[in-house]
Protein backbone atom coordinates (compact mmCIF):
# COMPACT_ATOMS: atom_id res chain seq x y z
CA UNK A 1 0.00 0.00 0.00
CA UNK A 2 4.21 -0.13 -1.84
CA UNK A 3 3.74 1.85 0.64
CA UNK A 4 0.82 0.09 2.03
CA UNK A 5 -1.21 3.42 1.72
CA UNK A 6 -0.83 2.81 -2.07
CA UNK A 7 -2.20 -0.63 -1.96
CA UNK A 8 -5.62 -0.83 -3.93
CA UNK A 9 -5.39 2.44 -4.58
CA UNK A 10 -3.75 1.30 -9.09
CA UNK A 11 -5.23 0.04 -11.56
CA UNK A 12 -8.22 0.92 -13.96
CA UNK A 13 -10.79 -1.93 -14.74
CA UNK A 14 -13.47 -2.29 -17.49
CA UNK A 15 -16.43 -0.83 -15.53
CA UNK A 16 -18.88 -1.48 -17.85
CA UNK A 17 -18.40 -4.88 -17.49
CA UNK A 18 -19.55 -5.18 -13.80
CA UNK A 19 -21.80 -3.69 -11.72
CA UNK A 20 -20.46 -0.84 -9.63
CA UNK A 21 -19.42 -1.35 -5.95
CA UNK A 22 -21.81 1.39 -3.90
CA UNK A 23 -20.20 3.45 -1.33
CA UNK A 24 -22.38 2.18 1.78
CA UNK A 25 -20.57 -1.38 0.35
CA UNK A 26 -17.63 -0.64 2.29
CA UNK A 27 -17.77 -1.19 5.68
CA UNK A 28 -17.16 1.97 8.06
CA UNK A 29 -13.87 0.06 10.63
CA UNK A 30 -11.52 0.43 12.65
CA UNK A 31 -8.32 -1.71 12.84
CA UNK A 32 -5.48 -2.39 14.47
CA UNK A 33 -2.31 -4.72 13.91
CA UNK A 34 0.76 -5.75 14.75
CA UNK A 35 4.20 -5.03 12.62
CA UNK A 36 7.22 -8.01 12.35
CA UNK A 37 9.58 -8.59 10.40
CA UNK A 38 9.12 -11.32 7.85
CA UNK A 39 10.84 -14.79 7.63
CA UNK A 40 12.84 -12.98 4.43
CA UNK A 41 14.17 -10.64 7.14
CA UNK A 42 16.54 -13.17 8.51
CA UNK A 43 17.07 -14.08 11.90
CA UNK A 44 19.64 -10.48 12.49
CA UNK A 45 16.77 -8.16 11.76
CA UNK A 46 13.73 -7.33 13.38
CA UNK A 47 10.88 -4.77 12.99
CA UNK A 48 8.29 -4.48 16.28
CA UNK A 49 5.71 -1.83 15.79
CA UNK A 50 1.81 -1.11 15.27
CA UNK A 51 -0.32 0.07 12.66
CA UNK A 52 -3.94 1.15 13.47
CA UNK A 53 -6.41 2.37 10.66
CA UNK A 54 -9.67 3.83 10.47
CA UNK A 55 -12.57 4.60 8.07
CA UNK A 56 -15.52 6.32 8.80
CA UNK A 57 -18.16 7.34 6.68
CA UNK A 58 -19.61 10.97 6.76
CA UNK A 59 -23.07 12.28 4.69
CA UNK A 60 -20.28 13.56 2.45
CA UNK A 61 -18.12 11.15 2.03
CA UNK A 62 -15.39 9.49 3.93
CA UNK A 63 -12.28 10.25 6.61
CA UNK A 64 -9.89 7.57 6.38
CA UNK A 65 -6.67 7.37 8.81
CA UNK A 66 -3.22 5.57 8.95
CA UNK A 67 -0.81 5.75 12.12
CA UNK A 68 2.30 3.16 12.05
CA UNK A 69 5.26 3.32 14.48
CA UNK A 70 8.02 0.95 14.14
CA UNK A 71 11.57 0.07 15.08
CA UNK A 72 14.51 -1.73 12.56
CA UNK A 73 16.65 -3.00 15.10
CA UNK A 74 19.78 -4.75 13.52
CA UNK A 75 22.31 -7.51 14.92
CA UNK A 76 23.13 -7.18 18.26
CA UNK A 77 20.92 -3.85 18.81
CA UNK A 78 18.94 -3.77 21.93
CA UNK A 79 15.04 -4.41 21.44
CA UNK A 80 13.61 -0.88 20.38
CA UNK A 81 17.04 0.83 20.07
CA UNK A 82 17.40 0.45 16.39
CA UNK A 83 16.13 3.35 13.86
CA UNK A 84 12.45 4.58 14.61
CA UNK A 85 10.23 5.38 12.16
CA UNK A 86 6.80 7.28 12.05
CA UNK A 87 3.97 7.35 9.52
CA UNK A 88 0.80 9.28 9.87
CA UNK A 89 -2.09 9.68 7.10
CA UNK A 90 -5.52 11.51 7.04
CA UNK A 91 -7.22 11.47 4.39
CA UNK A 92 -11.12 13.06 2.85
CA UNK A 93 -12.73 11.78 0.05
CA UNK A 94 -15.65 12.83 -1.45
CA UNK A 95 -18.42 10.23 -1.71
CA UNK A 96 -18.34 10.68 -5.43
CA UNK A 97 -14.65 9.72 -5.42
CA UNK A 98 -13.72 12.85 -6.98
CA UNK A 99 -11.82 15.11 -4.28
CA UNK A 100 -9.57 14.10 -1.65
CA UNK A 101 -7.40 16.26 1.12
CA UNK A 102 -5.03 14.95 3.23
CA UNK A 103 -2.23 15.38 5.88
CA UNK A 104 0.17 13.47 6.36
CA UNK A 105 3.90 12.90 8.48
CA UNK A 106 6.75 10.63 8.03
CA UNK A 107 9.30 10.65 10.35
CA UNK A 108 12.95 8.92 9.88
CA UNK A 109 14.51 9.03 13.26
CA UNK A 110 14.72 12.94 14.43
CA UNK A 111 14.23 13.85 10.15
CA UNK A 112 10.19 14.54 9.91
CA UNK A 113 8.60 15.35 6.78
CA UNK A 114 5.03 16.99 6.91
CA UNK A 115 3.18 17.76 3.64
CA UNK A 116 -1.01 18.32 2.61
CA UNK A 117 -2.38 17.60 -0.79
CA UNK A 118 -5.39 17.68 -2.84
CA UNK A 119 -6.72 15.79 -5.62
CA UNK A 120 -9.44 17.51 -8.03
CA UNK A 121 -11.00 16.15 -10.71
CA UNK A 122 -12.99 17.39 -13.83
CA UNK A 123 -16.69 16.18 -14.96
CA UNK A 124 -17.27 13.05 -15.85
CA UNK A 125 -14.06 11.31 -17.09
CA UNK A 126 -11.87 13.73 -17.25
CA UNK A 127 -8.34 13.52 -15.60
CA UNK A 128 -7.48 15.69 -12.29
CA UNK A 129 -4.59 17.14 -11.00
CA UNK A 130 -2.90 16.08 -7.44
CA UNK A 131 -1.07 19.18 -6.03
CA UNK A 132 1.04 19.12 -2.76
CA UNK A 133 2.49 21.62 -0.41
CA UNK A 134 5.04 22.60 0.03
CA UNK A 135 5.88 22.45 -3.71
CA UNK A 136 9.46 21.10 -3.24
CA UNK A 137 8.46 17.85 -2.20
CA UNK A 138 6.82 17.30 -5.76
CA UNK A 139 5.46 18.57 -8.79
CA UNK A 140 1.33 18.60 -9.77
CA UNK A 141 0.78 15.44 -11.09
CA UNK A 142 -1.56 14.21 -13.38
CA UNK A 143 -4.08 11.98 -11.77
CA UNK A 144 -7.06 9.56 -13.39
CA UNK A 145 -10.56 8.77 -12.32
CA UNK A 146 -11.79 6.49 -10.02
CA UNK A 147 -7.91 6.22 -8.21
CA UNK A 148 -8.48 7.88 -4.95
CA UNK A 149 -7.95 5.88 -2.11
CA UNK A 150 -9.09 4.40 -0.14
CA UNK A 151 -12.50 3.55 -0.98
CA UNK A 152 -13.07 4.54 -4.50
CA UNK A 153 -9.80 2.74 -5.96
CA UNK A 154 -10.37 -0.09 -3.63
CA UNK A 155 -14.27 -0.63 -4.74
CA UNK A 156 -12.84 -1.12 -7.99
CA UNK A 157 -10.88 -4.05 -7.28
CA UNK A 158 -14.03 -5.54 -4.51
CA UNK A 159 -16.22 -5.37 -8.17
CA UNK A 160 -13.59 -7.25 -9.85
CA UNK A 161 -13.14 -9.94 -6.97
CA UNK A 162 -16.79 -10.45 -7.09
CA UNK A 163 -17.06 -10.94 -10.83
CA UNK A 164 -14.47 -14.10 -10.25
CA UNK A 165 -12.10 -11.88 -12.35
CA UNK A 166 -7.95 -12.39 -10.97
CA UNK A 167 -6.23 -10.02 -13.45
CA UNK A 168 -3.54 -9.09 -13.68
CA UNK A 169 -4.63 -5.10 -13.91
CA UNK A 170 -2.35 -2.76 -14.85
CA UNK A 171 -2.91 1.12 -14.09
CA UNK A 172 -2.55 4.31 -12.44
CA UNK A 173 -2.82 4.70 -8.92
CA UNK A 174 -1.92 7.06 -6.05
CA UNK A 175 1.22 7.23 -2.95
CA UNK A 176 0.77 9.59 -0.54
CA UNK A 177 3.11 9.28 1.56
CA UNK A 178 6.84 9.21 -0.35
CA UNK A 179 6.35 10.58 -3.21
CA UNK A 180 3.08 12.45 -3.52
CA UNK A 181 2.66 11.38 -6.96
CA UNK A 182 0.45 9.39 -9.38
CA UNK A 183 2.20 5.74 -10.23
CA UNK A 184 1.83 2.70 -12.45
CA UNK A 185 1.32 -0.48 -10.92
CA UNK A 186 0.04 -4.07 -11.69
CA UNK A 187 -2.00 -5.76 -9.39
CA UNK A 188 -3.27 -9.45 -9.35
CA UNK A 189 -4.43 -12.17 -7.53
CA UNK A 190 -2.43 -14.63 -6.40
CA UNK A 191 -2.77 -18.03 -3.65
CA UNK A 192 -1.66 -18.07 -0.27
CA UNK A 193 1.43 -19.39 -0.68
CA UNK A 194 2.62 -16.35 -1.92
CA UNK A 195 1.72 -14.23 0.70
CA UNK A 196 5.64 -13.69 2.84
CA UNK A 197 5.18 -15.64 5.55
CA UNK A 198 5.47 -14.20 9.10
CA UNK A 199 7.98 -15.08 12.21
CA UNK A 200 6.73 -18.47 13.30
CA UNK A 201 4.81 -18.62 16.79
CA UNK A 202 6.98 -19.84 19.88
CA UNK A 203 6.84 -23.58 19.97
CA UNK A 204 3.59 -24.53 22.07
CA UNK A 205 2.07 -20.88 21.39
CA UNK A 206 -1.99 -21.34 19.93
CA UNK A 207 -2.74 -18.87 16.82
CA UNK A 208 -5.02 -16.17 18.19
CA UNK A 209 -7.66 -15.29 15.97
CA UNK A 210 -8.70 -11.13 15.42
CA UNK A 211 -10.97 -9.73 17.80
CA UNK A 212 -13.71 -9.86 15.55
CA UNK A 213 -16.96 -8.20 16.95
CA UNK A 214 -19.29 -7.63 14.20
CA UNK A 215 -18.42 -10.60 11.53
CA UNK A 216 -16.69 -8.09 9.39
CA UNK A 217 -13.64 -10.91 8.38
CA UNK A 218 -16.43 -13.06 7.33
CA UNK A 219 -16.94 -11.79 3.75
CA UNK A 220 -15.01 -13.06 0.89
CA UNK A 221 -11.61 -11.93 0.16
CA UNK A 222 -8.81 -12.87 -2.17
CA UNK A 223 -5.18 -12.24 -1.56
CA UNK A 224 -3.45 -9.61 -3.72
CA UNK A 225 0.00 -8.88 -4.96
CA UNK A 226 0.86 -5.39 -5.90
CA UNK A 227 3.95 -4.08 -7.75
CA UNK A 228 5.33 -0.90 -9.41
CA UNK A 229 8.67 -0.66 -11.09
CA UNK A 230 8.38 3.33 -10.66
CA UNK A 231 8.39 3.55 -6.82
CA UNK A 232 10.49 0.04 -6.33
CA UNK A 233 10.18 -1.20 -2.66
CA UNK A 234 7.12 1.39 -1.74
CA UNK A 235 4.81 -0.17 -4.53
CA UNK A 236 5.22 -4.03 -3.75
CA UNK A 237 2.71 -5.07 -1.25
CA UNK A 238 0.60 -7.90 -0.99
CA UNK A 239 -2.71 -7.84 1.24
CA UNK A 240 -6.10 -10.06 2.08
CA UNK A 241 -8.91 -8.08 1.00
CA UNK A 242 -12.32 -8.92 1.87
CA UNK A 243 -15.45 -7.17 -0.08
CA UNK A 244 -16.53 -5.13 2.05
CA UNK A 245 -13.43 -3.44 2.09
CA UNK A 246 -11.95 -4.79 4.72
CA UNK A 247 -7.98 -4.88 4.63
CA UNK A 248 -6.87 -8.36 6.38
CA UNK A 249 -3.06 -9.58 6.66
CA UNK A 250 -0.63 -7.31 5.08
CA UNK A 251 3.25 -6.95 3.79
CA UNK A 252 5.05 -4.72 2.14
CA UNK A 253 8.84 -3.42 2.39
CA UNK A 254 10.09 -0.52 4.86
CA UNK A 255 14.25 0.35 4.82
CA UNK A 256 14.68 -2.94 3.18
CA UNK A 257 13.01 -5.12 5.31
CA UNK A 258 9.87 -7.22 4.39
CA UNK A 259 7.66 -6.70 6.69
CA UNK A 260 4.08 -8.29 7.63
CA UNK A 261 1.01 -6.45 9.57
CA UNK A 262 -0.35 -9.38 11.78
CA UNK A 263 -4.28 -7.96 12.01
CA UNK A 264 -5.30 -7.87 15.48
CA UNK A 265 -8.87 -6.55 16.09
CA UNK A 266 -11.37 -5.10 13.56
CA UNK A 267 -14.30 -3.51 14.82
CA UNK A 268 -17.41 -1.52 12.82
CA UNK A 269 -19.00 1.41 13.25
CA UNK A 270 -21.75 2.13 12.11
CA UNK A 271 -23.33 4.37 8.80
CA UNK A 272 -24.02 7.98 9.65
CA UNK A 273 -27.63 9.10 10.10
CA UNK A 274 -28.51 11.62 7.10
CA UNK A 275 -31.50 13.24 6.07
Amino acid sequence: MRSALGLLMAGTLCAGMIPATQAADIKPHAARYRIEQAVSAGKEIRVPGSLTTELTQTCSGFVSTWSMNYTVDRGKQAPGSGEQFEEVLAATESADGSTLDYTMRYRVGSRTTIAEGQARFGKGEEPGTLSVKPAALAPDSRIQPKTLPPVASRAKYIDALVAGEKGPWIGQGMELLRFHRSNDYKLEVIPMSGFPAAQPLPRGTKAVEPIDPNSLLKARSAILKQTSYQIAEWGDAFSVLHTNGIMGRMAFRRAGVEVVAILLEVTGFPPPKCN
